[in-house]
């Protein structure tokens, strides 16, 4: 029986195109806002955005939406970037930002690129919208490519200035990240996160739930970051990252996982079906014995009332932490327990090798207490 024939691509209405791109040239302080891009408009996305000094925030971003070392590169927060522009491109994100904590300013233009229609008239869906572009990220960016370089002519002047502007916003931010990243008392998220980025490889498939910092992993390549969706729950991250390997047998995978995810995998089953199936992975557990989801949800809330007394670990506490290591050892992987940053660099290339060379599951409880 042959399989039924798929869609055509739908392509974006050339005259929304026109008015967004005659927007984009006009505007004094755009932004794009992506979530998860397919990876053929990532070159797209890196093009337009360098071409006309366009800022680029990857908010709950769950794939490499642009490079790490973009120039436009902002980070995974809206932040003041959002509390100032004139014209928000909401690419491919079913929440660009959270409309409890922030929102453009007043008279900025909205337009959503590949929106889900189903979620258009949901009253708790608050996104404003004053254009709407029903096609997909690829089709719709080399459109806008095309008919924003038509009329740059005029506007070069501005986008050179936008530029100058960012480039040293970006040198300022790229400071203090380096600054955070730092080696402290003890192995803070940040200072995790820059060493596996600096460990594992370009070419290394994270599946992070949780705890990784992205503003200091870089990620280059499309196709080498994935992280919860929408459909996702507590638990998806360590099976996510089995049955990425299973499907990419030659891949490096790495799961970053919270201890409150990581028990919610199963995990014994986990590396159960890592050794019984050959599915060597390392699994890095960023144990800070909480859920920090919880505990986090709770102070902003009641930080000042009796959940605060305690810092907030009332239905968030983990203690007594497990050993982990242990539990991984009984299947077969290599594993170790870290808690000093100096032992971090080097706990993290034995794993490695375990992995890559010694075709060998691993996991690193890392202790990150804060």
């Amino acid at each position: 029986m042959k399989p039924r024939a798929q869609a055509a691509p739908v392509h974006p209405d050339p005259k929304t195109i026109a008015t967004l791109a005659e927007w984009i040239v006009a505007a004094e302080r755009p932004l794009i806002i992506a979530s998860a891009l397919p990876a053929a408009a990532v070159p797209a996305l890196a093009h337009l955005a360098e071409r006309c000094a366009i800022p680029v925030v990857s908010h709950n971003s769950r794939t490499v939406c642009l490079p790490s070392s973009h120039t436009m590169h902002f980070g995974f927060e809206p932040g003041a970037l959002l509390a100032d522009a004139d014209l928000v491109i909401s690419l491919e994100s079913d929440v660009p930002w959270l409309p409890s904590l922030q929102h453009p300013p007043a008279g900025c233009r909205v337009a959503h690129v590949g929106e889900e229609p189903f979620y258009v008239r949901y009253p708790m869906r608050s996104f404003p919208s004053d254009l709407v572009v029903q096609a997909g990220a690829v089709n719709t960016l080399q459109a806008l490519i095309e008919a924003v370089e038509a009329r740059l002519q005029m506007a070069e002047a501005r986008i050179a200035a936008r530029r100058a502007r960012l480039t040293e916003r970006m040198r300022t931010r790229r400071a203090q990240l380096a600054k955070d990243s730092g080696v402290a008392a003890h192995i803070t998220p940040e200072y995790l996160s820059r060493v596996i980025g600096e460990t594992i490889g370009p070419d290394a498939i994270i599946v992070n739930e949780y705890p990784l910092r992205p503003d200091h992993c870089a990620r280059e390549k499309p196709g080498t970051f994935y992280a919860l969706g929408p459909a996702g729950g507590l638990g998806w991250g360590f099976g996510a990252a089995l049955g990425i390997k299973l499907a990419a047998p030659d891949a490096f995978v790495v799961a970053t996982l919270g201890d409150g995810a990581y028990m919610f995998s199963n995990p014994m089953v986990g590396h159960w079906i890592a050794a019984a199936h050959a599915l060597p992975i390392l699994t890095i557990v960023f144990n800070n014995s909480r859920y920090g989801a919880v505990r986090r949800a709770t102070l902003s809330m009641f930080k000042d009332g009796v959940a605060g007394e305690n810092d907030g670990r009332t239905l968030a506490d983990l203690d007594p932490s497990p050993a982990y290591e242990v539990m991984a050892q009984a299947q077969g992987a290599y594993a170790e327990r870290v808690e000093k940053p100096a032992d971090l660099p080097d706990a993290l290339a034995r794993a490695r090798e375990a992995v890559v060379n010694g075709r060998r599951q691993a996991l690193l409880n890392v202790i990150t207490p804060y």
